[in-house]
């Protein structure tokens, strides 16, 4: 019997201290969270032909006190044949495409590896409208069109 009792003590002090303990661990970042929330994946298609992938950060959600004047996507970009593509934000298109290195300060926001794919800090003109329309074109293809919601 009280070896039983003992037992139950036991089991009930490691119950309670690991959960307190391990659930503590799994605290994500708020801009992670921000980032992860305003994260946007499109194929880039045309009928049935995919060209790539497209997937884009809105960054004046998550760093606002950074990014106000214009509007500022993280975008990565993956096409399986190189060529010209485009942005356009809105029907305006981009004021800006700037090449990013594999490693560079968004890389905490969303952690990319591998080469196959490249990376833009795309800028365009304010826009008033409080809904945000991205959509790439490359050659004769488009992805569908991601949508954000400014302040969000």
């Amino acid at each position: 019997m009280k070896f039983q009792l003992l037992f139950f003590i036991v089991l009930s002090f490691l119950w309670t201290g690991c959960t307190s303990n391990a659930f503590s661990k799994f605290h994500i970042a708020t801009q992670k969270q921000r980032a992860f929330a305003n994260l946007q994946i499109s194929k880039i298609s045309s009928g049935y032909k995919t060209a790539g992938t497209i997937s884009a950060i809105y960054l004046n959600n998550i760093i606002p006190n950074k990014y106000k004047r214009k509007e500022y996507f993280y975008v990565i970009l993956y096409l399986k044949n190189q060529g010209r593509f485009s942005f356009a934000l809105n029907g305006n298109k981009a004021i800006k495409i700037q090449s990013l290195e594999q490693n560079n300060i968004y890389n905490n926001l969303l952690p990319i590896s591998g080469h196959w794919h490249h990376l833009y800090l795309v800028i365009f003109n304010h826009v008033d409208d409080e809904h945000l329309k991205l959509l790439v074109r490359y050659l004769t293809y488009h992805s569908y069109v991601l949508r954000y919601l400014k302040n969000q």
